[in-house]
């Protein structure tokens, strides 16, 4: 449809768009061409130099990826979404001073803004730390309790952080205290804590000697996320660090298998058109892992599968509404959720006319 679009008629949205298309296609090389024409049309489209740095990134080229993200953010310094990645690949890329510079300024413009973050000021007081700047890396856990009161996640990101500079000065016992009193919040809390900082919290528990607690996290990280190659990566990067490789290898591997041989019986189940056991593996394995994608469909599929055979689509619709939102929020692209989406609203529209 974009290509039918340019042949009528040069306009910038169509070639973002089409880029955007080329790389959720996975064909890197075709985005990078249509982005790197947008921006020699016209230096001033930011939106064209974060997708040519996704497309760089995607490519394992982090330095043309910062290198993208420098023009953005010189062009349009006040998006905090835009300084954060910045920071983040500066950071990757051992480029200490931008990733400092970057983090402050997504902090400061991020004040007010619904994007506000604990985790960049993690994300700082680590950088702080590498920098050889240990009594800055510290007085980002001050800020963090007080920029963040009532939000029990950022008391996590907090003790955590502690924890991090605590033990980078080689203080074991205020170490293990803190991670102590971030496990205690992330027991009643474990869904509100990020990725990123859930694996903060695993390598500071695995420099503490508390590998029992890394292996849980690590189980409901990788549970939630079976798919995310370069999660897994990091994961099992920490794990390395810490000396155990092999057991970090190994219990991701049969959490992954876990999750697959879930499916697959779920699938299994629906082909039989075994609805109803189809659809209580799916909900109770979506209660145990709110952010797994795949499960999350597969129980919104099922559900609307029983709609579709009953005919009762008020008793189910609300829930699969639910599982739909959660993917959105997860991968706003997946194209499963826009058909599974379409087909909800279909037998609404079905229902209402009956």
């Amino acid at each position: 449809m974009y290509e039918e679009i340019i042949e009528e008629r040069d306009i910038p949205w169509a070639y973002l768009a089409l880029g955007k298309v080329r790389y959720l296609q996975a064909d890197y090389e075709e985005a990078l061409e249509v982005f790197q024409g947008l921006v020699k049309e016209n230096s001033s489209n930011v939106a064209a130099y974060d997708w040519l740095a996704k497309t760089y990134e995607a490519m394992g080229e982090d330095k043309q990826a910062q290198a993208m993200l420098t023009i953005g953010v010189a062009k349009s310094p006040k998006s905090l979404l835009r300084q954060r990645k910045l920071a983040q690949l500066a950071y990757n890329n051992e480029d200490l001073e931008t990733a400092t510079v970057a983090y402050e300024h997504a902090i400061q413009v991020g004040r007010n803004s619904c994007y506000k973050a604990a985790d960049d000021y993690n994300g700082l007081a680590r950088t702080y730390l590498d920098s050889g700047k240990a009594d800055n890396a510290l007085q980002m856990v001050s800020r963090i309790q007080k920029e963040f009161r009532k939000d029990s996640a950022a008391g996590m990101v907090a003790a955590i952080t502690e924890g991090m500079v605590h033990a980078h000065n080689g203080d074991e016992a205020a170490a293990k205290q803190c991670m102590a009193t971030a496990l205690e919040m992330y027991t009643h809390h474990p869904q509100e804590l990020s990725n990123n900082m859930a694996l903060e919290l695993t390598d500071l528990c695995l420099s503490s000697g508390n590998d029992e607690a890394a292996q849980d996290i690590t189980r409901n990280l990788i549970r939630n996320n079976h798919d995310n190659q370069a999660l897994i990566e990091k994961t099992k990067d920490i794990y390395t660090k810490s000396g155990r490789s092999d057991a970090g290898a190994a219990l991701i591997e049969e959490t992954r298998k876990e999750i697959v041989e879930l499916n697959n019986t779920g699938a299994r189940l629906l082909k039989e058109g075994k609805l109803e056991e189809s659809i209580e593996l799916f909900m109770k394995a979506a209660r145990g892992m709110p952010d797994n994608v795949v499960v999350n469909l597969n129980a919104a599929y099922s559900l609307l599968m029983q709609m579709k055979q009953t005919g009762k689509v008020k008793k189910y619709s609300g829930r699969v509404a639910t599982y739909l939102e959660r993917v959105h929020s997860i991968d706003p692209t997946n194209r499963k959720y826009f058909e599974l989406l379409e087909l909800l609203q279909k037998l609404n529209e079905k229902k209402q006319a009956a």
